[in-house]
């Protein structure tokens, strides 16, 4: 006979509480005569990676083995819609990130645009309303995380001095809440003292639609226009980042990211024979002699050499870049899709 399947979703809110579960799960298999495959599932990969074990003990002997899904990349969206312009793909990847399930929402024939208003911000769209539920599930004090996340969002107050500035909790405080949303997968720490939203959407609806939830809702367009068209540049600029960095995991030996002191962002780049690359990113606007400048000072404040300059910019760059010494090469994400 065919082997059966048993799935078990949301597993953590079983074992959180107590173990007994999980003993008396393994004691009704053994008991069991017919073959029975069990398969325990949830999103807090977070927790399962670094608090199960110490939860569990020796029980975690008993599971055959762990598998973890993650988020399509980039480049998967590019094969899938390939209709779409890079510019477009960037835009729904930064508020739907590499979720197959709401990429199955899109209406390939409609826009980025069209799709992100009919998605996020009609009256009807049941993807904020699906957000506040389940974060609600997850945190007996929604107002703390909501603070938190919504702090994050904007991507200036990544810090824990920031946070605690901003929100007025303490950094103990803060700290245990992190903590908390790392498992959850929500947030992560990119440098060291910096924390950054890696939930696409979820960074979506706290940088947009949370600010504005107690004002007079406006139709999908008239919101879109009003609150999100003038700065979805910026905030599509670190997942371009995340994208870019995609890219240069697969191509380079090691890649690790340089906060510099003005605050942006570069890549560090080593390849196998030891050359380093030094990496900027202007995103979907052109890249400008002013970023160059800006990278340059940096480099020399920082005492950070190169061999070459590597540029990811999708609307070009200006021409007086060529007149330099240094070999700069200009690339697009799509070069690897």
């Amino acid at each position: 006979a065919d082997k059966k399947v048993l799935i078990i979703e949301n597993f953590q809110y079983l074992l959180k509480g107590d173990t007994l579960f999980l003993q008396e799960l393994i004691r009704f298999l053994k008991e069991k005569k017919e073959a029975l495959l069990v398969i325990l599932t949830t999103y807090a990969s977070g927790w399962v990676e670094n608090s199960m074990i110490s939860k569990v003990g020796n029980l975690a002997f008993s599971v055959s083995g762990f598998l973890k899904v993650k988020e399509l990349p980039f480049s998967a969206m590019r094969k899938i819609f390939s209709d779409y312009t890079v510019q477009e793909s960037i835009s729904l990847y930064a508020a739907l990130g590499g979720l197959p399930g709401l990429w199955r929402l899109l209406y390939p024939q409609n826009s980025a645009e069209e799709n992100l208003i009919r998605l996020l911000l009609q009256r009807n769209s049941f993807l904020p309303e699906l957000m506040i539920k389940w974060l609600s599930e997850e945190s007996r004090e929604t107002a703390v995380y909501d603070t938190i996340l919504a702090t994050l969002a904007d991507g200036r107050h990544g810090k824990l001095n920031d946070m605690y500035a901003h929100t007025g909790f303490s950094r103990a405080k803060i700290s245990v809440y992190l903590k908390n949303l790392m498992e959850l997968e929500l947030v992560e720490k990119v440098l060291p003292g910096t924390y950054e939203i890696c939930n696409a959407f979820v960074r979506f609806y706290f940088c947009f639609l949370f600010p504005h939830q107690t004002s007079e809702r406006t139709e999908g367009s008239t919101f879109y226009e009003k609150y999100i068209r003038e700065e979805y540049n910026d905030f599509q600029l670190l997942t371009y980042r995340r994208i870019c960095q995609e890219v240069l995991q697969g191509r380079f030996r090691t890649v690790e990211l340089w906060n510099s002191r003005q605050g942006k962002i570069y890549f560090l780049c080593r390849e196998d024979t030891g050359r380093k690359i030094v990496v900027d990113y202007s995103g979907t606007v052109c890249y400008t002699s002013k970023d160059y400048d800006v990278l340059q000072a940096s480099m020399k404040r920082e005492h950070v050499t190169a061999d070459s300059i590597l540029i990811f910019s999708e609307n070009g760059y200006e021409k007086t870049l060529t007149e330099g010494t240094v070999q700069i090469l200009v690339h697009s994400v799509d070069e690897n899709s």
